[in-house]
């Protein structure tokens, strides 16, 4: 602050002064040439906390922080010489100066405050002396939020050197590096200004063009997107580093256009070898020799690889007792498939459901397992094991390695660990797989053999039943033949008892003769080669019942049915007819003697079939019988109650299925009937 003035006019100097200190809102105090205050203002006492009475005739060195008074007296003895080099009586005490100070006050109540501070002297003419003049300004809120913001940023720049990945600050306008944290120097072994100086000499030759492309392109982006780049570094040892940057921009001139771009660069050297790594070992345990498989390709490669002296791997038996393992890589040689007590492999307890994907010592593994005989023998320094499991999450099977010497790199070797854990897992199920599609497969084969055995069998039983048939009808029509003939000429002679065993022999014979027939009729379904068409589902119906028009007249049946309700059908005409008309038969025949027979016949559309329902109220057939009732020759009444071979309705079943159809019954005892069954439509 710099005060000039002209002593000649100084009383008036001094009211403008008294005026001043009055009425301005700054704190002010009026001490004489010994520090002893004269006078305060109500500011001053607001700051120190303190009425004028309690202060006035005190030190002002009592309301200086003890480490600024020094300062304080240093300012206030160049002034005082200031003004004893001049002289009173030519009236001019030319400029008097002083440069403000920053200081810190102490309150009544102890309270530490900053203020900045102003020193002038002032001038009393009447009785040639002067006084001293303080002037403070409260700065403290300031001061307050400068420390706190001081504070933040030293924080904040800790954080940034503390965490391990490389921050630099790049001024884009000046086109050169303004900072960089420590983790350039613990990373590669440069100093700030190393760094700076030489960057385009120590990237990479064939990563420098996109380095500087990748940070030319900030010049087009938003404050948000953030461009990433991976490139090469050589260190200060000479080894090339893998970096990965991702720059953004942090502050932008008036105009727009990037100032500061903030670059934060990881170091993925070991990230570059593992996947180099990683790809090698892929491609060598997906590309196996002709006499080796995925299990021992895989133990042998990971041995090499990550050079330990055995690799395992195996399926854990049902009973979680034994490893049955699968290969072992061990001494430079790879057995196969033998087993090894759970107890003896370096690996806790283990449980159907486990939780635990594996686990890595990278050293003093024995320490942790000292009596497993499989660490012992192998001189165990370090091993690490991953768990199998299956689609169920159950643990399958075990991948371990064992090595006579420390693991360098824990993270990597867990890494691959799981990787291949994972792939072997699947191996291992595509295997039980396999193995029991193999296993299906040779019970299909051997379900095939006997199947055609059966095929075989039932084809010559039917050929020998067709031709059996075929040869006895005629045995049995002379049978009948002289048996009448017999009863004609000689029944007065045989007598009662001779007649009837007469009529018992024709009967039989042609009951006999039914049998053929009816037989001869299924096995021709059997062998019949269909010549399946399109038919006309409505003429079909009225064929069958013209055929047994003279039947349902005399039985007195009422048959109800829809005359169009059938849609056109692919099937063969002749089978089709045959099976409406022996189930109509059937159902006329069992009719029940107690009320008048009603048939009903109706239709309706099931997919790409034609479900037909036929509804009769005969006498019904017992639950226990509706499994049994389409099975060749049964028979649920005598012959003398109802006639009939019990081939009727296997023809029926027979018919359906050469259709590619199913037929099925409901009934109610006492009540009725109805036969359901399916035949294919004509699309």
């Amino acid at each position: 602050m710099t005060q000039n003035r002209n002593l000649g006019d100084g009383n008036q100097y001094i009211q403008s002064y008294i005026s001043i200190f009055e009425n301005s809102p700054v704190a002010y105090a009026i001490a004489n040439q010994e520090g002893i205050l004269l006078k305060v203002n109500k500011f001053l006492c607001k700051l120190l906390k303190g009425s004028a009475s309690a202060l006035q005739l005190r030190a002002i060195n009592d309301f200086i922080y003890p480490d600024d008074i020094a300062l304080v007296e240093q300012i206030k003895k160049y002034l005082v010489n200031q003004v004893q080099n001049k002289s009173y009586n030519n009236q001019s005490l030319g400029e008097v100066s002083n440069t403000a100070i920053e200081i810190r006050l102490v309150s009544f109540e102890g309270e530490i405050k900053w203020a900045k501070l102003n020193l002038n002297i002032l001038p009393n003419i009447a009785k040639g002396i002067f006084e001293i003049v303080y002037m403070f300004q409260d700065i403290n809120d300031e001061k307050r939020i400068l420390n706190e913001l001081a504070k933040s940023r030293k924080f904040n720049r800790q954080i940034v050197d503390t965490i391990p990945d490389m921050v630099i600050i790049y001024d884009h306008i000046n086109k050169k590096y303004i900072y960089h944290n420590h983790a350039i120097w613990s990373s590669l072994g440069y100093t700030y200004d190393e760094w700076i100086t030489s960057l385009k000499e120590i990237v990479h030759k064939d990563d420098l063009e996109k380095v500087v492309k990748s940070i030319k392109g900030l010049v087009d982006v938003d404050d948000e997107t953030i461009l990433t780049n991976e490139y090469r570094v050589r260190s200060k040892e000479g080894n090339w580093h893998w970096l990965k940057s991702r720059n953004r921009i942090f502050e932008r001139r008036d105009d727009g256009s990037p100032q500061m771009v903030m670059e934060v660069i990881e170091d993925i050297t070991e990230a570059k070898q593992n996947e180099h790594t990683l790809k090698n070992l892929v491609e060598s345990v997906s590309t196996p020799n002709a006499s080796s498989n995925f299990f021992t390709n895989l133990v042998s490669s990971l041995a090499q690889t990550l050079q330990i002296d055995c690799c395992f791997i195996g399926e854990i038996n049902g009973n979680f007792k034994e490893l049955k393992v699968i290969a072992m890589y061990k001494g430079k040689e790879v057995k196969e498939n033998f087993s090894l007590p759970l107890e003896e492999m370096p690996c806790v307890s283990i449980n159907r459901k486990g939780n635990e994907k594996g686990y890595i010592y990278a050293n003093k593994v024995l320490e942790k397992y000292p009596n497993v005989s499989f660490l012992k023998k192998l001189k165990a320094e370090s091993c690490g094991l991953q768990y199998l499991y299956g689609k169920e999450n159950e643990v399958v099977g075990l991948l371990g390695i064992v090595g006579s010497q420390p693991i360098q790199k824990p993270a990597m070797v867990q890494s691959l660990l799981n990787v291949f854990g994972a792939r072997a897992a699947y191996e291992i199920s595509l295997s039980n797989k396999q193995q029991a599609l193999e296993n299906n497969f040779h019970e299909i084969k051997e379900r095939k053999q006997e199947l055609e055995k059966y095929i075989n069998s039932n084809l010559q039983l039917e050929n020998f039943a067709y031709v059996a048939s075929h040869d006895l009808r005629e045995p049995l029509r002379n049978i009948v033949s002289f048996s009448q003939l017999l009863e004609q000429r000689y029944k007065n002679l045989l007598g009662e008892e001779g007649a009837s065993y007469i009529d018992f022999v024709v009967d039989s014979t042609k009951h006999m003769e039914l049998l053929i027939n009816d037989l001869l009729e299924y096995a021709r379904i059997n062998n019949e080669i269909l010549k399946i068409q399109k038919e006309n589902g409505n003429a079909l119906l009225q064929r069958v019942l013209a055929n047994l028009g003279n039947t349902i007249y005399k039985q007195g049946v009422q048959v109800n049915y829809d005359k169009e309700s059938i849609p056109p059908l692919n099937i063969s005409w002749t089978q089709s007819v045959q099976l409406l008309q022996n189930l109509l038969t059937n159902a006329i025949k069992f009719k029940h003697t107690q009320r008048n027979a009603t048939i009903n016949i109706t239709t309706k559309i099931q997919g790409n079939y034609c479900q037909f329902s036929i509804a009769d109220n005969g006498i019904g057939i017992e639950e226990t019988y509706h499994d049994q009732i389409f099975v060749l020759f049964k028979r649920l009444h005598t012959k003398v109650e109802y006639q009939g071979t019990g081939i009727g309705l296997a023809t029926c079943k027979k018919i359906v299925e050469n259709h590619g159809g199913k037929i099925w019954l409901e009934s109610v005892y006492g009540k009725g009937t109805t036969f359901h069954f399916t035949l294919p439509l004509a699309l």
